[in-house]
Formats: structure tokens, C-alpha cells, sequence
């Protein structure tokens, strides 16, 4: 689990618009899903489908569908299958694994609240570089 990666996808992440134009909530929901997976660099996320519509109670389609506009959108990129097999002995179990790409930011934020919204993801005690 990652806290850094959950509040990115909270925060910060240029989740797919919706038909209304929007941010998808069910994209959105299935992204922290994702990065409660994910390490802190956003890497190496594998929860399987089931895991995912579990988590979102979202149907396995609008799960599959939503991790392909995630996909199409760079949002996530599959990781590198040998990280899923070093965790997942058996190949008929593996589920896709996922890397999230932190760097990415929502549109609609100018750099001050960038900045506000990721010095309030810093640990206690931590300053900001000066």
C-alpha cells in the first residue's frame, strides 16, 4: 500500500472524463484501487479484476473498460510481467500488472495548487525544498 500513490490518485490524477465531460468516478475509483497496490513510485500494481470490482463494486466490464481508457490515456502502463511472476508463483494466477505514472497532473490545477496539494502529502516534519 501506498499512501503516496492513493492521494496522487485522490488529488491529483488526470482521470478520463466522463459522457457529462466530467472526471469518470468509476475510473477514478478503480485508479486508487490501483495505487493501493502500487509502491510509492507508483510501480508494480497487480490486483486482479476481482480485486478491483470488489473494492469499487463495479461490474468486471466497466472495471475492464475503465483500466483500458486509464491505459489509453497514460494514466497506467503495464509493469514488467517478470515482478508479478516473482510474486506469483503459479502463471495461470497472474493478474496484469500495473505501473502508475505520478508525474501527472490534472489540468485544471495551476501550479500553486499543485504545489499546496503535494506539500500536504508530505510526511510530519518534512519541509519543502527552499
Amino acid at each position: 500500500m501506498s499512501v503516496e500513490a492513493i492521494s496522487w490518485a485522490l488529488n491529483l490524477a488526470p482521470v478520463p472524463a466522463d459522457r457529462g465531460g466530467q472526471s469518470s468516478s468509476a475510473c477514478k475509483f478503480v485508479l486508487v484501487g490501483l495505487a493501493n497496490h502500487a509502491g510509492p513510485d507508483g510501480t508494480g500494481a497487480f490486483p486482479s479484476v476481482w480485486t478491483l470490482v470488489r473494492y469499487t463494486g463495479l461490474s468486471e466490464r466497466t472495471v475492464r473498460t475503465c483500466l483500458d481508457r486509464l491505459q489509453a490515456a497514460g494514466i497506467i502502463s503495464p509493469c514488467d510481467p517478470d515482478i508479478v511472476a516473482a510474486r506469483i508463483k503459479r502463471a495461470d494466477r497472474r493478474p496484469q500488472g500495473w505501473d502508475l505514472d505520478l508525474r501527472l497532473v490534472r489540468g485544471d490545477l495551476d501550479d500553486s495548487g499543485v504545489a499546496l496539494r503535494t506539500a500536504s502529502l508530505r510526511p510530519a516534519g518534512q519541509r519543502s525544498p527552499q
